[in-house]
């Protein structure tokens, strides 16, 4: 055991079963990635129809969301109303 734990370290076959993280993805405090901030009040259109959750695109970025129980079409202008941690919930702009 001793032998293992001084050598295997370091052997190219022990790193062949490690699974590294890309450098340049964020990890918080849950583990999970970290998505990009919207904030609350942002307009966006929903990019796939959210039965209750699909894709949405804000400023360029596509985003997963969840409504708060309303089904939307695709291209639906929608409002984000809630942020807590990587979930996002909207609703349907009323502008």
């Amino acid at each position: 055991i001793a032998l293992l734990s001084r050598y295997l370290p370091k052997s190219k076959r022990f790193e062949n079963l490690l699974v590294l993280v890309p450098a340049s993805e964020e990890v918080h405090g849950s583990g999970a990635p970290q998505t990009r901030a919207v904030n609350k009040g942002a307009i966006g259109v929903s990019e796939t129809p959210l039965h209750p959750t699909g894709k949405a695109r804000f400023k360029n970025e596509l985003i997963d969301v969840t409504t708060d129980g309303e089904f939307l079409d695709a291209g639906t202008k929608i409002e984000v109303i809630e942020t807590s941690s990587n979930r996002i919930v909207v609703r349907r702009a009323e502008r």
